[in-house]
């Protein structure tokens, strides 16, 4: 199903990662950083980036931020374009450079069409949700596909492959220890040289990435949870402890930047419209 949410953030950070659906991350207010094949963005207000499917990116918001989120699955698109997985969105809208193009804003007046009918929630409203949303896609596919000589990948498929298979490894054994002797024996690489290769194609070391997505679990369940979650029984193992180590971590996730996991900002998110199928 497409997922569509709004949702507030201060200072949160989301860790590299990947996904095969597209998404699209629209600013209503404040900025948001962003890092995604090796580049930098800085979105303000009003702008529009889109992640095309497969790649790794990291996002963070810049003080008080809220953003409309769109994600719309691979085989949504590659039902109705055969073919897809070649095919690459241009990425970054800035606000400023296409406030006078009618080709853009009518883009971005059916996201906000979206938005709107979302936050309203009027009785049979999914069906105009799709309308718009199949506007919003058109409009991106007649006039924002890349050329074939622009959608170039920068990072080549072995290491994108390889990166992929490391995040996705962590994310699965993040609770276990994961040391840099271990995790380099598993990929068949030299300590020295995985050291190097992730620093240079993630931008932080590898013992950094994997502290970063505990602390955003960690976050993540005593945030989203009244009760320690089973996994910290071992923690925090008495009920009267569980306030007092809350507030430990709340603590330390926010002076490590507030990171939180790539799931959270789409937990109060809802399907709202069905794949299509032909």
């Amino acid at each position: 199903p497409v997922y569509f949410d709004i949702y507030q953030s201060d200072n949160q950070l989301v860790p590299s990662h990947w996904h095969a659906h597209v998404e699209i991350l629209y600013i209503s207010s404040g900025s948001m950083h962003v890092i995604c094949r090796e580049e930098s963005f800085l979105l303000h207000t009003g702008d529009i980036f889109l992640v095309n499917s497969g790649d790794i990116h990291y996002t963070r918001t810049i003080g008080r931020t809220e953003t409309y989120l769109l994600q719309i699955p691979f085989d949504f698109f590659n039902q109705m374009l055969p073919g897809f997985a070649s095919i690459r969105f241009q990425e970054y809208f800035s606000a400023e450079k296409y406030k006078n193009d009618p080709v853009f804003c009518e883009m971005r007046d059916h996201l906000l069409t979206m938005g709107y009918l979302y936050k309203n929630e009027k009785n049979g409203y999914q069906f105009l949700f799709g309308s718009h949303l199949h506007h919003f896609l058109y409009i991106l596919y007649t006039s924002y596909v890349l050329p074939q000589s622009q959608s170039t990948v920068s990072q080549d498929t072995k290491t994108l492959t390889r990166l992929k298979d490391i995040i996705t490894y962590v994310e699965r054994h993040y609770m276990e220890p994961l040391s840099l002797s271990d995790i380099s024996d598993r990929f068949a690489l030299n300590p020295e040289y995985f050291c190097r290769f992730f620093k240079k194609n993630m931008g932080f070391t590898f013992l950094e990435y994997v502290n970063m997505v505990r602390l955003s679990h960690i976050y993540s369940d005593l945030r989203y949870s009244t009760v320690c979650s089973k996994k910290y029984t071992a923690v925090c193992p008495r009920k009267s402890a569980i306030s007092s180590r809350q507030a430990v971590y709340m603590q330390r996730f926010r002076q490590q930047t507030s990171t939180v996991h790539p799931q959270n900002s789409v937990i109060n998110s809802r399907s709202v419209y069905p794949c299509f199928q032909p």
